[in-house]
């Protein structure tokens, strides 16, 4: 196969083949991945910040930072097995759980806060290395 049919060759959406040295995975993940990490970043943040500093999460904000977090959780094949990969994504999906098994139809508990820091700052350091590494392509 030439480069040019490499090039236009494209992967399955949810199965990368990182030991495939014929495609430009970080490319593809730049261009149709990228974006959705950052617009989920984007909400995590937002919605983090708009609470007041140390107040708990209602059941509505839960469900919405639940359903955030599952559109990130897709891109879990796209990431490369490093720490800023999939080892934060399998910490993120952790937080994840706990969230929702301690704080999903339970009344409002402050230390959801608290873990919902934890979670922005993961899905930051997601963002970061997946931008950085995208950029160094």
């Amino acid at each position: 196969m030439d480069s040019k049919e490499s090039q236009n060759k494209i992967p399955d959406f949810d199965k990368p083949n990182w030991g495939d040295k014929s495609f430009d995975y970080f490319k593809w993940f730049k261009f149709h991945h990228l974006k959705t990490l950052e617009k989920y970043h984007n909400l995590i943040n937002k919605q983090y910040k708009k609470l007041p500093l140390g107040k708990g999460y209602k059941s509505e904000d839960i469900k919405l930072l639940l359903n955030y977090l599952d559109e990130l959780i897709k891109l879990y094949d796209w990431l490369p097995d490093t720490s800023g990969g999939k080892d934060s994504m399998d910490k993120l999906i952790e937080y994840r759980n706990e969230f929702e098994e301690l704080y999903l139809n339970h009344s409002v508990d402050d230390a959801s806060y608290w873990l919902a820091q934890e979670i922005n700052l993961k899905v930051f350091t997601i963002y970061n290395y997946m931008n950085a590494i995208c950029e160094e392509e």
